[in-house]
Order: C-alpha cells, then sequence, then structure tokens
C-alpha cells in the first residue's frame, strides 16, 4: 500500500512511528480544514472525501495526482515530492489567502510548516528571482530560524528547538501551487537519539542541499 510506505519512510527518517506520523497529519489537516478562509475552503472542496473530514490518506492520494500533473520525478525521488506535496496541502491554511507581506523583495519567509515530535518541516519563499550561492542561502535561513525572524511564522520552542530542519525552498509564493521548488536544504544530525538541537548544538548537525552533503 502507498500510504503504509510513506508513513514508514518519514518514520524512519525522524525516529518515530508511523502511527505518530498519521497522528500528527492528522492534527494537521484538521487545523487546515477548520480554517474559515474562503480561499482555504475552496481549495479543500477540490478533494473527495468519504467522511465530513479529510484523511491522511485522501490528502496523499490528493497530492500524489496534483504533483503527476505538474512534476516529472525520477522513482528514487517519489517519496520526497510527495512527503513535500503533503506538507503543502496541510499548511493550506497558512498559504492560501494570506494578504500579500509587508517585507521587501530578497528578504526569505517561511509560510508553512509541518512537525513530527521536534523535526521540523518548512516551506521557504525566498523571494527572488534566483539563488546564486544556495549554501550561504541555506545558512542564512538557519540563522534566521535560530532568531525567530521569519516574517509569516514564529516558532514555539515550549519542546525545544528544532532536531533537525528540512525545507523546501520556491523562489516565489505563486511558484508553491505549481509545486516547483527550486532547491531542498536539510540540517540532519549526525547521531540519531541524542536529544541534538540545531541552535544549541550546531555541531552536532550536517547540511544538505538538494540531498547532497556539503563539505564543512
Amino acid at each position: 500500500m502507498r500510504e503504509k510506505n510513506i508513513y514508514e519512510k518519514i518514520a524512519e527518517k525522524y525516529n518515530t512511528t508511523p502511527e505518530e506520523v498519521r497522528r500528527e497529519m492528522q492534527i494537521a489537516i484538521d487545523a487546515g480544514f477548520d480554517n474559515p478562509d474562503p480561499a482555504v475552503q475552496e481549495e479543500w472542496k477540490k478533494m473527495t472525501l468519504k467522511g465530513e473530514r479529510p484523511t491522511p490518506e485522501e490528502v496523499i492520494n490528493y497530492a500524489v495526482k496534483k504533483t503527476k500533473r505538474k512534476i516529472k520525478i525520477m522513482k528514487k525521488k517519489i517519496i520526497a515530492v510527495i512527503s513535500g506535496a503533503v506538507i503543502l496541502i496541510i499548511a493550506a491554511g497558512s498559504i492560501y489567502g494570506k494578504p500579500e507581506s509587508s517585507h521587501k523583495e530578497g528578504e526569505p519567509d517561511v509560510v508553512g510548516t509541518f512537525s513530527v515530535n521536534r523535526d521540523e518541516n518548512l516551506t521557504v519563499i525566498a523571494n527572488r528571482e534566483n539563488i546564486e550561492d544556495r549554501e550561504a542561502f541555506a545558512r542564512e535561513l538557519l540563522q534566521m530560524y535560530k532568531d525567530d525572524s521569519f516574517h509569516s511564522t514564529k516558532f514555539s520552542t515550549d519542546r525545544g528547538y528544532a532536531t533537525s530542519l528540512d525545507m523546501n525552498i520556491y523562489l516565489w509564493k505563486e511558484d508553491i501551487e505549481d509545486g516547483e521548488s527550486v532547491m531542498t536544504a536539510e540540517y540532519r544530525p549526525v547521531e540519531y537519539g541524542k536529544d541534538y538541537d540545531v541552535v544549541n548544538n550546531p555541531d552536532k548537525f550536517q547540511l544538505y542541499i538538494d540531498g547532497k552533503e556539503v563539505e564543512e
């Protein structure tokens, strides 16, 4: 079953269980589904639901169909693309219908988040025509997360800082709906299960850009 494989792969990556992944997805989906914004509700109406509320399986299936129409990808990247698409659907409440931000062109912003335990998945808009130095840009995003200085999103640290960061990055807000991410950036711990976080233990993390390890 496709959905089960997705839960298992995400659980393996973030050192949790498939059941916890599905539970967190359902919580996020419910929050987005309850958003009263007409634009958000219009997006949900595009889905075919068996019950009163969308399930993770229904959101995943919708995301797969939408992604297949937009992007041609290699088999080994399917899970990553589907996971990103699911995150975008879950984050619909913070993306669709949001008024234009007042921050300057060239200033990155986080417009959607999804977390499993303390592993953060971020949807980032670069607000620029191109990203010339991808490594420098990724490190800029990490610093902005540490400073909690993104315009549209403020992070709660009640449970501590992120134990990993997984960022899907788009040039402009309009590119999100088209599914055309320009790059990915990840900060992964060198050892899992040690409760390291990206703020207090930066030396315990490795940067990956577009899936490739960046040499320090």
